[in-house]
């Protein structure tokens, strides 16, 4: 029985402390304080179990090409082709 509850007290202080890692602006102490208190780290710990959603790909990163730098000079010379052919 003891074990779980040392288990439980050291899961509640370890969030709480990362929380105020995280979130304390002025005073750590007293930060740290209410974080105990109040768990301030249950809803924290929560929001970081959440899964991060990727960004999308960026056009030249869907189209093959290596950086924007590429993709942009590629797509300048094709620009060119067709000025080419029209004019």
């Amino acid at each position: 029985m003891s074990v779980s509850i040392n288990l439980c007290t050291n899961t509640y202080v370890k969030r709480n402390i990362l929380y105020c890692n995280a979130k304390a602006a002025k005073s750590y102490a007293g930060s740290l304080c209410n974080a105990l208190k109040n768990d301030w780290g249950h809803d924290w710990e929560l929001d970081q179990q959440q899964p991060v959603k990727k960004k999308p790909l960026e056009l030249w990163e869907r189209q093959g090409f290596v950086n924007q730098k590429e993709y942009d000079d590629a797509m300048y010379r094709k620009q060119m082709e067709l000025y080419k052919k029209v004019g």
